[in-house]
């Protein structure tokens, strides 16, 4: 009797523990559609353990993001190096540090617009300290010569473009899904902002930062030519509502494209010592499964929407 009671409890407090941590988990999520697939079922329950740890002691999300940061510029140094198992782990790591910080502001409810910069702005210094990471590699012990740093810098600039779609693609998104603008507004008070940081010659490096995710957002825009989330969070309710069915279902495609999927297929590529094959990837089926995105998306979402908007 005494041990079915002792199992009964110990079943009770896993049970606790469970429910404690899918709350939490649920919690720190911005949007569970919105979410790449890696992230949602890898790197965010990573990240949520580092979350809760850090929820009870005096540690900001900024905090987090430097960690990250720490880590995957010592990624880039053991790529150029050649310890790519290695490397791949610690990138494992810092990605699971890039989800916590953002999921720890959203637990404690103190994220801040700098805060989102700053988070957005490390993702591009660890993104190219580990494309210089693998030049420099590829440099030292490839037949390519040169060529490794060209071919680098355009799966580099692919990289970028490609997660730079996700994210715009993610915001129209969010802000059919819940009326309110994810995007173009709080960038044009943020440029209000920087133009009064500016004129006063106030913060150096708050007024960069600021510059930098103006010159992000301008990029998103330019690629995607789409409308912009300000105009589809005052769309009418009905518009919305067909909007987010269709573009919920092509938002999953979307995701593929995103910077946790780049890490993960480095990451396992890594284990077989085919970094080379990891930047063809990006260049060649990268930019075609980009393209064909951008035309369907076009053509089966876009369009018609103007069309049957046009009709009413």
């Amino acid at each position: 009797m005494k041990s079915k009671a002792k199992a009964d409890t110990n079943s009770s407090k896993e049970l606790n523990v469970f429910k404690y941590f899918k709350e939490y988990y649920f919690m720190s999520l911005k949007e569970p559609d919105a979410e790449e697939i890696f992230d949602l079922y890898l790197y965010r329950p990573l990240g949520l353990i580092v979350a809760l740890i850090a929820k009870g002691l005096p540690v900001t999300p900024n905090h987090i993001s430097i960690i990250s940061m720490a880590l995957g510029l010592f990624s880039g140094y053991l790529l150029a190096k050649g310890s790519f198992i290695l490397a791949a782990l610690i990138l494992i790591l810092a990605n699971m540090f890039d989800c916590a910080d953002g999921q720890l502001a959203r637990i404690k409810h103190n994220g801040t617009t700098i805060g989102r910069i700053i988070d957005g702005a490390i993702d591009y210094v660890v993104y190219t300290a580990i494309y210089v990471g693998i030049a420099i590699n590829l440099y030292n012990t490839d037949a390519i010569g040169i060529w490794a740093f060209v071919i680098t810098f355009i799966a580099g600039v692919m990289t970028a473009v490609q997660s730079a779609t996700l994210d715009y693609q993610r915001h129209r998104y969010l802000a059919a899904l819940k009326g309110t603008d994810y995007g173009d507004a709080s960038v044009e008070n943020l440029h209000r902002e920087y133009l009064t940081l500016k004129k006063n010659r106030k913060s150096f490096f708050k007024r960069s930062l600021f510059r930098i995710y103006l010159i992000y957002t301008s990029i998103q825009k330019r690629f995607s030519r789409t409308e912009s989330t300000y105009i589809i969070s005052r769309k009418n309710e009905t518009w919305r509502k067909i909007f987010t069915d269709k573009q919920r279902i092509f938002l999953k495609f979307w995701t593929f494209m995103g910077s946790s999927t780049h890490l993960t297929v480095l990451v396992l590529l890594l284990f077989f010592n085919e970094v080379k094959l990891y930047l063809e990837l990006v260049i060649v089926a990268g930019t075609i499964y980009w393209s064909l995105l951008i035309l369907i998306q076009y053509l089966r979402i876009d369009r018609k929407m103007k069309q049957n908007e046009s009709r009413e």
